[in-house]
């Protein structure tokens, strides 16, 4: 399926760009299912793996199918855009993961993409891992029309500023992997 296909990518970029790395959050994992399939394709590697969503009903889906499985995948419900400032020293993780979610931010929700970035460079101690979704609010067959700054130079333009760019990854028709290290620290 496609979404085996974008874990098996994700996954595969993970192994392939970071080291001596032991934590991995998702920003807005949903039910937990990408860090699931990375604990069981690298069992024992992770010492932290997080998943957080503001979906309660994702949430509490994520804890009982990951208890039920024996996962060591931790779940929290928060909106990670709006956090209490005290979380961030429990939360910070090596790898942080916001896949799928930037376009709905911003065309739905109206953040401001350097709010975005911001936000997740304070999650992460070293290497971000941020879809941009080319197609916008793509469904598979339509989409609304696209304000004319939403492309993936104006993405990169602001990922850049927050992040050292290591690598793009085109891999679905509306998913373009921006791989990169932080830049500064923020508290």
């Amino acid at each position: 399926t496609t979404l085996f296909r974008s874990f098996e990518n994700v996954s595969d970029c993970i192994n392939r760009y970071c080291h001596g790395v032991n934590s991995v959050l998702d920003l807005a994992g949903n039910q937990g299912a990408m860090l699931y399939y990375i604990e069981q394709n690298n069992p024992g590697k992770y010492k932290n793996l997080i998943n957080i969503d503001y979906d309660e009903n994702a949430i509490e889906f994520s804890y009982k199918n990951l208890k039920e499985r024996k996962s060591n995948v931790s779940t929290f419900l928060m909106n990670f855009m709006l956090p209490k400032s005290y979380v961030y020293p429990d939360f910070k993780s090596d790898i942080v993961l916001a896949l799928a979610i930037t376009h709905h931010l911003i065309l739905t929700q109206g953040f401001h993409i350097d709010a975005i970035f911001e936000q997740i460079s304070r999650f992460s101690n070293k290497y971000v891992f941020i879809e941009f979704m080319p197609l916008g609010l793509w469904n598979g067959e339509t989409a609304p029309e696209l304000p004319k700054w939403y492309n993936e130079k104006w993405f990169k333009k602001h990922f850049k500023k927050y992040f050292h760019l290591k690598h793009i990854k085109r891999y679905e028709k509306n998913r373009t992997l921006f791989i990169g290290t932080i830049k500064t620290r923020i508290i």
